[in-house]
Parts: C-alpha cells; sequence; structure tokens
C-alpha cells in the first residue's frame, strides 16, 4: 500500500531549527524514533544524524517537503548543504578552499602579511569535534523545545534574543537533555560579543548585515568575521611592528594571546573553549575598531569607522538640516557676472580687473579695444594719463 504524499501530523520547522531537530519532533509526534522514521516511511537506511544536518539527500529533501507542505527552499536550509556559497563556498572544497575564503579580505593587517596555510578538506565554520549548544532561555519557552542548526557551529558566542551564552548540551529537548555544566543559571553576555552576534544573526536571517559604513552581504561578513579570527590567531612575528595592537586586544578581551596557543591550528580544529576565546577577541577587535582605539590596517578596516556625525541619517527631511544644505554651483557666468557686478560698485575692484585683463593684451589696439569694453560694460576707470597701459607686447 502507498502511504499518503503527506503526513496528517506534521509539525511545522521553527525558524532556524536543524533538520535533525525537525525531523525528532515529527518522529516523537508518531512515537517513532527519528531512526525508524527514517527506514521505515522515508525509505533512507543507516542514514547518521549529522549527515541530516550537514548534506543530506536531495531526494529526502524533497519527500520531506512534499509530505509536509513546507517549501523545498526552507527544508534546504535547516541543513547545511542549504547554506553555500554564503556560509560555505562548497561542501567538497579544494586544497586552494582556505585561502580563497580566510585571505580575499583582510582588516587588522595589511593583504598579504598573513601566512597562508594549506589545509586539506578545510571547510569554514565547521568543527572538527561536534558540537552542540543552545540557549537556556530559548529551551524553557515550550514553544521553543527545537535545537538550531547555527547552534552546532562555533560562530556565535550567545542568543542574540537573550543576550545569554550558548550553553554545551547533550540529547534532544522533551526526549533525554542534559546541560553540561549541569543547570548552572543563564550568563549574560558582554555588549561587545551581543553587538557582534546581532550581526551575524542579521546575516543569517536577511541575507545583509548593516555594519557603520554600509550594509554587506551577508557572504561579505560571514568572509569578515573569519578573516578576524584567522588574524588574531596567527603567530606573533607575523605582527611585527603592529604587535602591540593584537596584545591590546586580546587583553581587553580578558583571554591570553592567541587563547594561549603556541603553534598555530585553523579555528575550526581548535577545541571549543579555544574557539569561544577567539570569537571573543573578534567581539572586542570589532568595537575596538569602531571605537577608533585601534587602526585597522587590512583594506576592509573602514567598514568598520564609525560614520562622521554630519553623514548620520536620523529619519529628518533635508529640509529639517539647513546647516547640510546642498548649495548648488555658480556657473562661469555666473561667476562672471558678479565679478563685473561688484567692479561697477567699487572703483578699486574695477582697476583691479582692468590690470587683470591688460595681461592678455599685446597690441596697443587691444588695449584701446579693452577700455571700450569697460566702458560698454559700465565699468568707469581714471582718465588713461593716471592708468597704467603698459602692457607686455609681444
Amino acid at each position: 500500500m502507498k502511504p499518503p504524499d503527506r503526513w496528517p501530523v506534521h509539525p511545522a520547522p521553527l525558524d532556524g531549527e536543524a533538520l535533525s531537530s525537525w525531523l525528532r519532533h515529527i518522529a516523537h509526534s508518531y512515537q517513532f524514533s527519528e531512526s525508524e522514521l527514517l527506514e521505515n516511511d522515508l525509505g533512507h537506511v543507516r542514514l547518521p544524524l549529522p549527515d541530516l544536518d550537514l548534506n543530506p539527500p536531495d531526494v529526502l529533501l524533497e519527500t520531506l517537503a512534499r509530505r509536509t507542505g513546507v517549501t523545498p527552499d526552507r527544508v534546504a536550509r535547516m541543513s547545511l548543504a542549504g547554506w553555500t556559497p554564503w556560509l560555505l563556498d562548497a561542501l567538497d572544497p579544494d586544497s586552494s578552499a582556505f585561502e580563497t575564503y580566510v585571505h580575499q579580505l583582510s582588516v587588522l593587517l595589511p593583504p598579504g602579511k598573513r601566512p597562508i596555510n594549506t589545509v586539506s578538506g578545510w571547510r569554514p565554520w565547521i568543527p572538527e569535534q561536534p558540537l552542540q549548544r543552545a540557549c537556556p532561555q530559548c529551551l524553557a519557552d515550550p514553544g521553543k523545545q527545537c535545537l538550531l542548526l547555527m547552534w552546532q557551529l562555533p560562530l556565535l558566542l550567545s542568543c542574540p534574543a537573550h543576550g545569554c551564552l550558548l550553553k554545551p548540551c547533550i540529547g534532544f529537548p522533551g526526549i533525554f537533555f542534559e546541560w553540561a555544566d549541569g543547570n548552572n543559571p543563564p550568563r549574560p553576555a558582554d555588549e561587545q560579543i551581543r553587538a557582534m552576534d546581532r550581526l551575524t544573526w542579521q546575516g543569517l536571517t536577511t541575507g545583509k548585515v548593516r555594519l557603520p559604513r554600509r550594509s554587506v552581504h551577508a557572504g561579505i561578513w560571514f568572509r569578515l568575521l573569519r578573516t578576524l579570527v584567522d588574524e588574531l590567531s596567527i603567530p606573533l612575528l607575523y605582527w611585527k611592528s603592529h604587535v602591540s595592537d593584537l596584545r591590546f586586544i586580546w587583553r581587553a578581551s580578558g583571554h591570553p594571546v592567541r587563547a594561549g596557543q603556541s603553534t598555530w591550528r585553523p579555528f575550526e580544529s581548535c577545541t571549543w573553549p579555544i574557539q569561544a576565546q577567539l570569537l571573543g577577541a573578534a567581539a572586542e577587535a570589532i568595537n575596538l575598531l569602531e571605537a577608533g582605539t585601534i587602526i585597522g590596517r587590512g583594506t576592509n578596516a573602514d567598514l568598520f569607522l564609525p560614520v562622521p556625525d554630519a553623514e548620520i541619517d536620523d529619519g529628518r527631511t533635508p529640509e529639517a538640516h539647513p546647516e547640510r544644505a546642498v548649495v548648488p554651483r555658480p556657473t562661469i557666468g555666473e561667476l562672471l557676472e558678479a565679478v563685473v557686478q561688484a567692479a561697477r560698485e567699487n572703483p578699486a575692484d574695477a582697476r583691479n580687473l582692468y590690470k587683470f585683463c591688460l595681461v592678455g593684451c599685446r597690441t596697443p589696439e587691444s588695449v584701446t579695444q579693452l577700455r571700450a569694453d569697460f566702458t560698454a560694460l559700465g565699468l568707469h576707470l581714471e582718465e588713461p594719463s593716471h592708468t597704467d597701459d603698459r602692457a607686455p607686447f609681444a
């Protein structure tokens, strides 16, 4: 018997929910496990749950869209495969992936001053060690019992909605769930961390990020942030005379320089505690750049510079800003007319204008014509005997 195309019960996915989390919800509504749902109803045997959130089969996504009525595009974006090429260039990167993603932009250091490392199989933001975190305040809401896809990446430190730090956890809400640090209360994130995470959340939810100077595409923001992390993690010798800036950033973040690492490793290969320190330092660097406390020497550092007061748009009409009114430039004809009018009213100005025009006269006849032109314009000069009519005749 052919199963129906549409499931009679299918909880709608929550905003940002991971595909594995949504399938658990659907399976739980039928009192199945997610593996039973995948195998017995969807026909996918031995599909590891991590693969659901990384790169699920296209046929599975199509089936889920058909069974639930959720648009295929939304189903696709519940896994990381749906975030190419915004967040990732590709799921199967080549040997130049690290250089292409991390070295196209520069913020703290001039371009070409960082070592270019070749990292085989490297993919941005996807940790080598599985990472599962959640917001305690989100999960305290009965209507938000899910795990978000981006909580699995070392991309956010805090919850943009509640401003508290994300906490490592195991299990799944409503089935089996525990916080790694027990039931300690949520910790509020520092303001600079919240500010950085709000920008990242803008990119994830709107596709654009509003920086002080202008908005940028989300793909640019993810690469800017990854560039900052790399600049903050490279050995001190590459900073040369600017190493004091690096030390200042790390001291302001409250963490040891380079998160205490003695050797360089790509951010994605680090443990979560080191990744958290690197993200914290990146948040502090952004804060210091925007405040003008440090100078970014990279080609993209200007994106973090504050807008001059005269350029701030407070929403008022141009008429409400007379100090910013744009004065049209006068034409050459208007300027000449103003000069002639001033010469009509002031004999000294007429005399200076006559001396200026006299420089262009090359014959006695041209001097006579010049005096006639002045008379026609109503410009009264002194008697010829009292006016120096000597001109540099050729």
